[in-house]
């Protein structure tokens, strides 16, 4: 098998390894509201791998995957920014199955870049937890579903790293 043909399997195997996240449960977040409503300037929250001090619940792939984006655009700002990484996957996925070249790997490392910090970020900027704003979501979990798109995410990268060696002349 030539190495087009690899990089090309690779992205294949990613892909379906991402459509393959999207039902299990991803991540586990707590929704916290401030103590006192008329100051909600600061809402406290547990953080990653903490014990939660809010109402806990989790979230799908899928869920997230639809939601994130809705969230980033309507005004969640930076603790969303993770969800891009999904954005820059698929543009490296376009990329790469086209025959680029740089653009899948520099795509690549900028999701795997977002994938990685993305629970963090949901921690350090604020995250609507309500329909009014007032209370705040952070996750406090990865599950099974935040590792299995991780993995799609670093498959795609290999994939586009791979080397791109020309076939072989045959001599006749």
């Amino acid at each position: 098998m030539n190495t087009q043909n690899s990089r090309f399997a690779f992205a294949y195997v990613s892909i379906a390894i991402f459509l393959l996240c999207l039902p299990f449960e991803a991540v586990l977040f707590e929704r916290t509201c401030p103590p006192d409503l008329n100051n909600s300037s600061h809402i406290p929250i547990a953080g990653l791998g903490n014990t939660p001090i809010g109402e806990v619940s989790s979230w799908t792939s899928f869920k997230i995957l639809l939601l994130g984006g809705i969230s980033l655009f309507g005004g969640a700002g930076f603790g969303c920014v993770g969800w891009l990484a999904n954005v820059t996957y698929y543009y490296s996925a376009h990329s790469l199955l086209n025959g680029e070249r740089l653009k899948p790997r520099a795509l690549s490392l900028l999701s795997m870049l977002l994938a990685t910090f993305s629970l963090m970020l949901t921690n350090l900027f604020y995250v609507p937890g309500d329909e009014g704003g007032a209370c705040r979501l952070s996750a406090i979990k990865a599950l099974p579903g935040y590792g299995i798109w991780l993995t799609a995410i670093f498959v795609m990268a290999v994939s586009a790293w791979l080397p791109i060696r020309p076939p072989k002349k045959k001599n006749i």
